[in-house]
Parts: structure tokens; sequence; C-alpha cells
């Protein structure tokens, strides 16, 4: 509500695909085939990454740290540039409202912002789904702070 009232963002409910990701960025000029669309794929997960993350900025996080799968992490380390590139350009696009932001792009600028919510008390429901960019405006506001964690029986 903050972040998105009366800022001219249109918000794209449902994310982008990767194919959607490589024409919006034109992505394309790799020798291998398919490269294209790993490189947006890789990008769609990096902008996600940095999104629920507590970092201010993409340069500050080390997008290696979350591929675990080692033919991922051969590929990503020689195109990182290029993930680098486009998924600053991604954030760029967003920001200036050339392109529909997603949820996770307007929580990073909520959280970023530094919100100071008027209230005596604040209830965080679903504490175990809280991404460390939720977690970190929740636990800077003043008042008393409830997390309400779900638990299932099985």
């Amino acid at each position: 509500h903050h972040i998105v009232k009366n800022s001219g963002y249109n918000i794209n409910p449902t994310g982008y695909k990767t194919h959607e990701i490589k024409e919006l960025l034109d992505i394309k000029g790799y020798q291998e085939k398919h490269t294209e669309y790993v490189i947006a794929n890789h990008v769609q997960q990096f902008v996600s990454y940095f999104c629920n993350s507590t970092a201010k900025r993409v340069k500050n996080l080390n997008y290696l740290d979350v591929i675990a799968e080692p033919k991922a992490r051969v590929f990503v380390k020689n195109f990182y540039g290029d993930i680098l590139q486009y998924t600053r350009l991604f954030l760029a696009k967003m920001e200036r409202g050339e392109i529909d932001i997603t949820h996770d792009f307007y929580l990073k600028k909520f959280q970023l912002a530094h919100p100071v919510l008027p209230y005596n008390y604040i209830l965080f429901d679903e504490g175990q789904d809280a991404s460390p960019a939720m977690l970190e405006v929740f636990l800077k506001q003043q008042g008393t702070k409830v997390i309400v964690l779900s638990l299932i029986h099985i």
C-alpha cells in the first residue's frame, strides 16, 4: 500500500516467466542453444534472492551462495557478469515503472524505506514463511511484537 499507492507502479500479480524476462531484457546472442533462457531463469532467481534478503544493494550478495547443483554452479560462474547485469537491468526497469513490479519488488522497496508503523501491537502470522526482508521490517518496529508459527500435526 505505501509503495504502490500514488506511485504510478502497476503490479504484475503472477510474476514473470523466463521467456518474458528474456524478451523484456532483450537477452540474445549466445552461441550455446537456449543459453539466453537459462540466463533469464537465473535473473529471475537472483531478483527474488535480492528482494527477499536484507541486502541494500545487489552487489552486496553473491548469487553463487544459493546455487547448489554442480552444473548450475559452473553455468553461473561462466555467465556471472551477464546474470548480474541483467538482474540490475530488470530491477531498474521495475524501479522506473517501465515494466510492472512484482510482489517481491515492492516488499523490497518497503523494507528499504525503513517504515515506521504506528501500532502498539504487531502480529506476524505464518512467521515460519517469513523472508529476511519481512523479518527486518517487523523486528525494527516499536511496540509489542508477536510471531505466530503454524504447526501441522501429521
